[in-house]
């Protein structure tokens, strides 16, 4: 039997490509305490004000580095979003302006509370690997530089995505 090839129907109002600058967050197991911190969890913030402290809990710079990139794409090790099931985690990184979410592997809370915000995970083990052999990795508590600004773009065409990417 010879390869298959198939298009992909994506969804209506679904972008056919993805493409921003990459943050780095290289650390396997990041928590949903680390992207939203539990001293927030009963408090009502706006949409705003959790942007504001997105990651702060792994990375306090995180924000900053947000500020500084054109469209962010969060890229991750193994596990983003393991923990508890605060669909806040989510909600805070679409409020950040984080595009997509790709990683090595995630938390299946974590899927499940990304795709019920509106907020696009893809796994890529082979891009985690990569940038981790170039930037460095750790885990959530003992890592040297928690968030990384990769030079160049990702790009993602989501009708021929195979889960493996490069940045260019």
């Amino acid at each position: 039997a010879g390869p298959v090839s198939s298009t992909v129907q994506l969804a209506a109002g679904m972008p056919e490509k993805v493409e921003g600058s990459v943050l780095w967050c290289g650390a396997d197991n990041i928590s949903t305490d680390g992207i939203y911190h539990g001293k927030y969890m009963y408090e009502d913030l706006t949409p705003e004000r959790m942007a504001a402290v997105t990651m702060e809990n792994y990375d306090p710079h995180f924000r900053g580095l947000v500020a500084q990139t054109t469209c962010p794409i969060l890229v991750s090790a193994a596990n983003f979003g393991t923990g508890s099931s605060r669909e806040q985690a989510a909600q805070c990184l679409k409020f950040a302006g984080i595009r997509c979410v790709i990683a090595a592997s995630f938390s299946a809370t974590f899927i499940r509370n990304a795709l019920n915000n509106g907020l696009m995970v893809l796994e890529c083990p082979a891009l985690s690997t990569a940038l981790r052999e170039r930037y460095g990795g750790g885990t959530e508590t003992n890592i040297a530089t928690p968030t990384v600004v990769v030079d160049g773009i990702v790009s993602v065409s989501l009708q021929e995505w195979q889960g493996e990417l490069t940045v260019d």
